[in-house]
């Protein structure tokens, strides 16, 4: 009697018969530790783009992260005292580290996101998205599906949301904005794979 190879699970044209294995997937763990393994060859490439168009070098040599910090209330958005329920991919981001360096942009730890409120700066910017660029995160958006994941120190403008979805659960999207450019991501692992990729390429 011949097996039907379709229900077992088994494939083979020749004895012996070997198991259909799985593609293999990469964890969002292992894309961050990625991130923080290539940063100095990501940072060191950016410095020779940079001195090629004379332009002085201000990356820094590595990425520099602090510990991870609580985040028993959930992920502050941008709306006062409103949480929001952490996504798997989410929880492994702010497990790894709290506050992360990566070149010039600073990816928010809890604290910071919390802090965010205060800072007119940051928000005069978020405002400035919101009216003028039309499809902006900001200018679809409500503040409370919204959370401001990083951001260029002294150049505001330049900022990184994640943006919830109307059903808890559901991983957020992450929408990068730099200079006049936007980029959205499916998700965080589609971030920072987009992040390795773009980087590779310069």
């Amino acid at each position: 009697m011949k097996l039907d190879e379709s229900k077992t699970g088994y494939e083979s044209t020749t004895l012996p018969w070997r198991p259909i294995m799985p593609a293999m997937t990469i964890s969002i763990e292992q894309l961050l530790q990625r991130v923080v393994d290539t940063g100095p060859d990501r940072y060191a490439a950016a410095a020779a783009m940079l001195a090629d168009e004379g332009i002085e070098d201000l990356y820094p040599g590595g990425c520099e992260l602090s510990g991870p910090e609580p985040f028993d209330k959930g992920i502050p958005t941008l709306r006062r005292n409103v949480y929001r329920s952490p996504t798997p991919m989410v929880a492994a981001r702010f497990a790894f580290a709290g506050r992360w360096m990566d070149a010039e942009t600073a990816w928010l730890g809890i604290a910071d996101m919390e802090a965010v409120l205060g800072n007119e700066e940051v928000l005069e910017h978020i405002d400035s998205h919101r009216q003028h660029w039309t499809g902006s995160a900001p200018a679809l958006f409500p503040p409370d599906r919204l959370t401001l994941f990083g951001v260029v120190e002294e150049e505001w403008e330049n900022q990184t949301y994640l943006v919830w979805p109307d059903r808890d659960g559901e991983e957020p999207s992450v929408w990068v904005y730099c200079g006049h450019s936007e980029h959205k991501h499916e998700n965080l692992a589609k971030y920072l794979e987009w992040l390795l990729e773009d980087s590779s390429q310069e």
